[in-house]
């Protein structure tokens, strides 16, 4: 209990502080990235889902743009 009465949260030490964003970002190694990996595949896809994503968005701000 702290000084006002209440519980205090429990804090880990081992956890990094991007774990509740990501908690398998800490397993990526070097082994990720190699060729013909799952999580290289994975990555990759991911990769391009986001650029797709981004250049979609993209071409939405500029075509609105250019129509006003």
């Amino acid at each position: 209990m702290d000084v006002n009465g209440e519980e205090e949260i429990p804090r880990s030490r081992e956890d990094p502080p991007y774990q509740a964003i990501s908690p398998n970002l800490d397993k990526l190694s070097r082994s990720s990235v190699e060729r013909g990996s799952v999580s290289r595949r994975r990555i990759l896809r991911a990769v391009l889902i986001l650029g797709g994503v981004l250049l979609a968005l993209a071409i939405a701000v500029i075509w609105s743009m250019v129509l006003s």
